[in-house]
């Protein structure tokens, strides 16, 4: 279980991030990495694009999850 104080730190840390950071460059980096990730570019150059714009992992794997999906075990 993670401590309370450490996850309210991190849940600041985050809205911090979304506040400072240009919404509508992260919308369109992250159309980048679907972009690439639809077809055959390398995913490198848009994923660091995206990043480098405040993007975070998860809204850089959500993008491609929304093209690829996500992985399900079946046993």
């Amino acid at each position: 279980m993670v401590d309370r104080s450490v996850e309210e730190a991190q849940t600041q840390r985050l809205a911090d991030l979304r506040s400072r950071r240009d919404p509508a460059a992260v919308a369109a980096a992250l159309d980048g990495v679907s972009a690439a990730a639809a077809g055959t570019a390398n995913l490198l150059y848009p994923m660091k694009q995206a990043l480098l714009a405040g993007a975070t992992l998860g809204e850089v794997s959500g993008s491609l999850a929304d093209v690829f999906g996500r992985y399900r075990p079946t046993a």
